[in-house]
């Protein structure tokens, strides 16, 4: 589970995990010229979507239940989230508290 809100489970941190990706591949550029940025809403969610799974692959490695608190820089909803060479995704990954112990 990878989320930009917090969790209501309690939870224990296990360390705060990062990636970036390049969004102002061509394709995009020509994309957003061509429809005049109508479709850079659309745009935007792919891009956060594939910052997502990066999170998620990465955080694999380190086997938490969540990463949470998922925030992106630049914003979004900044035109330079399309435009800039890189953006980044930063998380808190999070393993559940248990309540019982059998």
């Amino acid at each position: 589970l990878v989320t930009e809100t917090d969790s209501e489970i309690p939870y224990e941190f296990k360390g705060t995990i990062e990636v970036d990706e390049k969004p102002g591949l061509l394709l995009n550029r020509i994309v957003h010229i061509f429809t005049l940025g109508a479709l850079s809403k659309k745009e935007a969610d792919v891009v956060k979507s594939q910052l997502k799974s990066k999170l998620a692959k990465k955080a694999k490695l380190y086997s938490p239940d969540a990463v949470i608190n998922v925030e992106y820089s630049p914003d979004p909803s900044d035109p330079r989230f399309l435009k800039a060479k890189h953006v980044y995704a930063k998380g808190n990954m999070v393993k559940y508290k248990k309540a019982y112990t059998y």
